[in-house]
C-alpha cells in the first residue's frame, strides 16, 4: 500500500506546475497509484493536462524522466504496475550499479558530500572527517545506497 508521500498527489502537483515544455521528473514512480497511473498514461499518450479547477486542456510537451528502486517489470507481473505505462516510460533505461558494488567512489562521495555542508553552513575546508572513519564507510554495505551515505555524511 502506497505511503501518504505517494499517493499522487505530488506528481499531480508537479505536473499542475510543469511548464509546457521541459524535463518533469518522478521519482518512486513504482509507488504511484493504478488510478494515477492511467492518469499519467494518457497526458503521455495525448501529451495534454487538464488543470485542476480548470476546464481547459493546455497542451504539453515534456520529457519524462522517471525512476525507482524496485523492479518495474516484477510490479507489472504482481498487477501493481500498469504494463502500457511501463513500456511507454522504459524508452531508455539506465541501471545503476549500487554503491556497494562501487566502493571506490565512496571517498569522493563523501568529500562532496561534505563539501556542500560546508558550503551551505559557511564553513571553511578543514579537515575532512569523512577520512578519519574511511575505513568504515568503505566496510559498510550501504543497502540505502548513496542517499544512505548522503544521510550519514548529513547527520555527522
Amino acid at each position: 500500500m502506497p505511503s501518504p508521500a505517494h499517493d499522487g498527489a505530488a506528481v499531480r502537483a508537479q505536473f499542475e506546475t510543469c511548464p509546457d515544455s521541459g524535463t518533469i521528473f518522478l521519482d518512486e514512480i513504482a509507488e504511484t497509484p493504478l488510478e494515477f497511473q492511467t492518469a499519467l498514461l494518457r497526458v503521455i499518450e495525448e501529451k495534454t493536462v487538464t488543470r485542476i479547477a480548470a476546464p481547459r486542456v493546455r497542451p504539453v510537451n515534456v520529457r519524462i524522466i522517471a525512476a525507482t528502486n524496485k523492479d518495474l517489470q516484477e510490479e507489472v507481473r504482481r498487477g501493481n504496475f500498469r504494463e502500457d505505462l511501463y513500456y511507454r516510460l522504459n524508452v531508455f533505461a539506465i541501471q545503476m550499479v549500487p554503491l556497494s558494488e562501487r566502493k571506490g567512489d565512496i571517498p569522493i562521495t563523501c568529500q562532496r558530500f561534505r563539501q556542500k555542508i560546508r558550503q551551505r553552513h559557511g564553513q571553511k575546508d578543514q579537515q575532512d572527517r569523512c577520512d578519519r572513519v574511511m575505513d568504515a564507510l568503505m566496510n559498510y554495505s550501504w543497502p540505502g545506497n548513496v542517499r544512505e551515505l548522503q544521510n550519514v555524511i548529513e547527520a555527522e
